[in-house]
């Protein structure tokens, strides 16, 4: 299969209407391992996966993680055209909400378009340097606390401290 240029994954893009967005005829990749897809060489080394991918496809490939299908852009002027969307070709919400919906359900990356664009301004202001640096003396006193007390236990669940 040959490898597909940003220009021409754009071009499929505007036409999802035309067919359903779990195939993605004429875009090359893999699907991986039954089951599990390409998780596996993925978080093993995900650089390192990427790169071989990339050098494999080009800039625009899909590959399965896992039951899920993705299309993975890796070019500087394709990614900068997906994050800013100006004519709203690409939806958020499809690309995280198998993943994300259970643990944010209705999160900001669940958002798509003026609602998104609404809510993400809200939220901006509390991300900026100044503030951000102002919360850390909070930040480490509860993770010391917090840390200090995992000492105490004979057995720990660390998803569940960590989400503490």
């Amino acid at each position: 299969m040959s490898k597909v240029s940003v220009e021409l994954a754009l071009e499929q893009a505007n036409s999802l209407e035309q067919f359903p967005n779990t195939r993605f005829p004429g875009i090359p990749g893999r699907k991986g391992l039954p089951l599990v897809g390409d998780a596996i060489p993925f978080f093993k080394d995900t650089l390192a996966y990427q790169r071989t991918c990339y050098e494999k496809y080009g800039p625009v490939y899909y590959t399965r993680m896992g039951p899920e299908f993705q299309v993975n852009i890796v070019d500087p002027d394709a990614a900068q055209l997906l994050a800013l969307d100006p004519d709203r070709n690409f939806s958020a919400r499809m690309g995280y909400e198998n993943n994300l919906a259970q643990f944010f359900p209705n999160g900001l990356l669940l958002k798509d378009f003026s609602d998104h664009k609404m809510h993400r301004r809200i939220m901006q202001s509390a991300f900026k340097n100044e503030r951000l640096e102002s919360y850390m003396p909070a930040i480490h006193e509860i993770v010391r606390r917090h840390v200090a007390g995992w000492q105490q236990q004979d057995e720990l669940l660390f998803v569940n401290a960590v989400k503490d």
